[in-house]
């Protein structure tokens, strides 16, 4: 399983908002960190390095603001959005993502402003490279887009 993907996927879940508030558009700043972690038989030093701090930037068109997380998500065509709920600046969300290696499911819960948010994560992935995991992610709205 990429876990690029993953990671991206997460990150699309839990920094979209729903078209009744919009997050903002514009560059923003995003950091997961993964809590725990179980693989089995991968080798120790493979679960050390995820559960470094990650932080990324990316650029969130207006479009894609307008569209919540249906905009977003659209990188990876392999993910389908399940459950996604918000309201009063919390929400509940699931993605999964299935591929020929197996299949991945992520639920989070959070808060979100149109500038900010915090989430909590579990992932599970099934097929070639079994694991689970429990995650952090905050996000930032941080400027605008470098064109």
């Amino acid at each position: 399983m990429n876990l690029r993907v993953w990671g991206a996927s997460l990150l699309l879940v839990a920094s979209a908002a729903p078209a009744a508030s919009p997050i903002q558009p514009g560059l923003w700043e995003m950091t997961t960190k993964i809590d725990t972690i179980s693989m089995p038989g991968a080798p120790p030093a493979m679960a050390a390095a995820m559960r470094r701090p990650k932080t990324i930037r990316t650029c969130i068109t207006a479009e894609q603001a307008a569209q919540g997380p249906r905009g977003i998500q659209q990188a990876d065509k392999s993910c389908k959005i399940g459950r996604y709920d918000w309201a009063g600046g919390k929400y509940v969300a699931e993605i999964v993502c299935s591929r020929p290696t197996g299949t991945m499911t992520t639920r989070s819960t959070g808060t979100y402003t149109p500038t900010s948010f915090n989430s909590k994560s579990q992932m599970s992935s099934t097929g070639q490279m079994k694991m689970a995991m429990t995650m952090t992610a905050s996000g930032r709205r941080v400027g605008l887009c470098k064109r």
